[in-house]
């Protein structure tokens, strides 16, 4: 069994090929459910967030049907999916581990050391083990990624004032209005990532608030919250005559807001400029939205390069977590090369157990005179010399160096004169 996973995250792949494969929580335990129709997956994993969609596999998968994964889950047609392809990328074994840590200590975020992503793994971690796709190793990797990512926080200034990505789209919106005082705010959504830009609003001395969603009671919820107000979601579109920065935020699967109902708005503005910060994925406003004179319409991506100072004010804390990540990395290491000597381990246990139990019985049979208790001291005498004799080879079969090169364990088993391992198909 291997250690795989593959995905793509802002790094790779634009917003609008990232949304292709966003799997919104509440279909997380219906899209690793199709997992079971894949024979050789044994366990499976999805960690989805605005920068990133991963999935984490443990089985047999060749390479070529592991880049064919995600768009077989979440429903997409192969011959949709080249450019998303070319966007992949794929690890395996201690890899996954590293990169996974990484993840969870923030240290691959868009906005380093962000926070959320810390609640977001473990998600991912519940709905693999709530709908029966989780087993030993997933629950281990994903399980030691949450403790690493809140050590690395409690240990290290890396998450020190941390930013999000909704903080910072806030501050985008302060920089082109110097007096966040007199600035009409709508926020579309009232989740997480809605409550985040709200907060950030109230630092930076903002007042004028308006929420909309699709549950009103939660838009109100918020709103009140912040000293703002909650409008309808089927109105929003009205109270932007008035707006200065609409934020959007919503886990709409689609877009919210188009071109054609935004249009006559704009005209009535009488040539006022509309803000509009999209930070959603899959994305809540139409890209042609943008060509309106007046709109200045920016993605999640847009402020990467805002993202660039916060990452400068938190380099000192890097090499810190760095290596609390690989002391991590190690430690899963060394207990998931042990899970894959387990199968030797067992067998070498059983037969030299098995040649000591039969030389008992034999000279038994030619002592059947022996007192009981003689009996129970020659049988404890064998038990513990084959446990001391099968102590040398389990010590080195669980030592990652054994497994450096793939033919050790079949060399190892060779020479401890057990079955060979069925063969395994080319990767």
């Amino acid at each position: 069994m291997q250690l795989l996973l593959v995905g793509l995250s802002h790094k790779t792949a634009p917003v609008e090929l990232r949304e292709q494969l966003v799997v919104p929580e509440w279909r997380l335990g219906e899209v690793l459910g199709r997992t079971c129709g894949c024979a050789d997956v044994a366990e499976a994993g999805i960690l989805c967030t605005c920068n990133r969609t991963e999935f984490y596999v443990v089985g047999d998968q060749p390479r070529e049907e592991l880049q064919r994964l995600p768009c077989r889950l979440v429903g997409l047609p192969e011959t949709d999916g080249a450019a998303l392809q070319a966007c992949l990328y794929t690890l395996d074994g201690t890899a996954v581990a590293e990169h996974l840590f990484r993840v969870a200590a923030g240290l691959d975020s868009m906005v380093v050391g962000e926070a959320e992503i810390l609640g977001q793994v473990r998600r991912a971690h519940r709905a693999a083990m709530d709908c029966g796709m989780g087993g030993p190793v997933l629950d281990r990797l994903m399980g030691q990624a949450v403790a690493v990512g809140k050590r690395v926080r409690a240990q290290t200034s890396l998450g020190v004032g941390a930013a999000s990505v909704a903080s910072v789209a806030m501050d985008l919106a302060a920089g082109v209005f110097p007096d966040v005082s007199r600035l009409h705010l709508v926020v579309l959504g009232a989740g997480k990532t809605a409550e985040q830009v709200v907060r950030r609003m109230r630092d930076l001395g903002g007042t004028t608030l308006l929420v909309a969603n699709r549950t009103f009671e939660r838009a109100e919820h918020l709103a009140q919250q912040y000293g703002g107000h909650a409008v309808r979601f089927d109105h929003v579109v009205d109270h932007l005559l008035e707006a200065d920065v609409l934020i959007a935020s919503t886990a709409a699967p689609h877009a919210v807001i188009g071109r054609r109902v935004l249009e006559p708005i704009m005209r009535r503005r009488g040539g006022r400029p509309l803000m509009i910060i999209d930070i959603a994925v899959p994305r809540n406003v139409e890209p042609e939205v943008a060509e309106l004179e007046g709109v200045h319409l920016y993605n999640i991506d847009d402020l990467q390069g805002r993202v660039a100072a916060q990452v400068e004010r938190r380099s000192d804390a890097i090499p810190a977590a760095e290596a609390l990540v690989a002391e991590a990395v190690q430690e899963f290491d060394v207990w998931f090369t042990s899970l894959e000597a387990a199968p030797t381990i067992r067998e070498l246990r059983d037969a030299w157990h098995a040649v000591g139990h039969a030389e008992l019985e034999r000279l038994l049979r030619r002592a059947p005179e022996l007192p009981q208790r003689e009996r129970q001291l020659v049988e404890e005498l064998v038990r513990r010399t084959v446990n001391r004799l099968l102590h040398g080879p389990v010590t080195a079969l669980r030592n990652p160096s054994v497994h450096d090169d793939p033919l050790s364990i079949a060399e190892v088993r060779q020479l401890l004169g057990l079955e060979p391992f069925p063969p395994q198909a080319e990767q």
